[in-house]
Formats: C-alpha cells, structure tokens, sequence
C-alpha cells in the first residue's frame, strides 16, 4: 500500500512539474512569473542562457520551501504542507491578527476569496439544512485530464448565523489529500456562487391552531367563540 501512495504522489507532481517546474525544486524565487532578463551577457546571450531562461510558473500564494511567521501576540505561524515535497501554502497574518492561510491557490478549483488571506479554524459546525458544495475540477495549466476535487460539506457559521462549508481538506480523487489549510466553516460564495442562507434554528415555530367554536346552544343561541390561537414556538439558539 505504501508503494501505491507513493506512486500516486509522483504521478501527481508529474503532472504539477509538466506546468509548474518551480514546485519541483527548479528554483527558489516564489514570484509567480520570472522573466528573462532583458540584460545581454557575453557573446550577446541573456544571462539566462542561450535564447533567455524559460518563465518559471508557481502557484499564486506558495513558495517551495515552508515559512514561519509571527501574528498578534507572537503567534507563529507555518505554512500549510502540500503533496508535494517541495510546494507549500504561504502563511499571512488575518485582520483579527490570527494564524491564516493565503488561499489564493484554490484558483486552482475555481474558487477565491474577496480577501485572499482567511484564517484559520472559522467557528461553525456541521448543519444538515446547510448544502455541500458541488464537487470541481482542478484545472492545472497544461496539464490535458482535470483532477476531480469532492465537495466540501456544509455548515453553519457561528459568527454569522449563515450557512457555510468545512474547508479543512482539500483533496483529490485518486491521489488524496492536496493540503489541509484548516480553514473551518468559512463563507460558502467562493465555491457555490452563493451567499450562504440562515441556518441554526433563527425562525420561530408556527402557531397553534386555535379551539373549536362550540355548536348552538338550546334556544337557536350561538356558542361561544372558538378559543385563541397558541402563541408561535421561540426562535433557537443563534
């Protein structure tokens, strides 16, 4: 079993290095982009090398070696491990000052965040009336076959009272978990194109139905009127 993993995390930085040789260990820089210089060296030839070094391509909000960073009260802060080796996700410093994650590399599944750096651990917990999201397609630049990529379960925000998704684990079919940015229950529009709805119980119950009116008494007299309506059930906790 232990060969098969193996085999499967080669296969999956084969295809990642046919697009990305800076994840592989090619080259130190995390830019995305290195241009060839426009300086020529002797003989005429870039510094590069005959005809100019090729661009090499990293994925937005990563680096080839692993980072620590210090947040708020001396929070050190790592970057997140990926399958492979040499590709990590960059640490950064949220608004509350917490330990976050640049999710910038979900690009990748066609999902981003108005504010790239999330942090990390989102309160929320698993909520049936909350929808998982639908399953994607990772799209690696030059790379013919798209990798699947499971939906992430639903949940429901505690911040916000709002449905959500569990974004701890990014996995793949057929080559396992990418990475676990540990996200929590973060907002659900990057990957369902929609604001989450309410969730957590924030409506009350329906009222009773009220008592029957009485037949006619003796006489033709009508009965007294039906009795009132029970009052609707208390709103759940938030």
């Amino acid at each position: 079993m232990k060969s098969f993993s193996f085999a499967k995390v080669l296969t999956f930085g084969a295809l990642l290095c046919m697009t990305l040789p800076v994840a592989c260990g090619d080259d130190d820089d995390s830019s995305s982009v290195n241009p060839p210089s426009n300086n020529a060296g002797a003989g005429g030839e870039s510094e590069g090398g005959a005809g100019g070094a090729a661009p090499q391509l990293m994925l937005p909000g990563t680096g080839t070696t692993s980072k620590t960073i210090s947040c708020g009260d001396d929070d050190m802060c790592k970057s997140t491990p990926t399958l492979l080796p040499t590709l990590f996700v960059d640490p950064c410093c949220a608004a509350d000052m917490s330990c976050g994650v640049q999710t910038s590399f979900l690009a990748l599944i066609g999902a981003q965040f108005a504010e790239a750096c999330q942090p990390k651990n989102q309160p929320g917990d698993p909520d049936a009336a909350c929808p998982d999201s639908a399953p994607k397609m990772a799209m690696v630049p030059g790379v013919a076959t798209p990798i699947p990529v499971p939906g992430f379960a639903g949940c429901c925000r505690a911040d916000t009272g709002t449905c959500g998704v569990v974004v701890n684990k990014i996995e793949t079919m057929g080559f396992g978990t990418f990475a676990s940015p540990n996200l929590g229950c973060v907002d659900p529009k990057p990957f369902t194109g929609k604001v989450g709805a309410a969730c957590g119980g924030e409506s009350g119950g329906a009222g009773g139905m009220g008592a029957g009116g009485g037949g006619e008494v003796s006489g033709g007299a009508p009965a007294a009127a039906g009795g009132a309506g029970g009052a609707g059930g208390a709103g759940g906790a938030p």
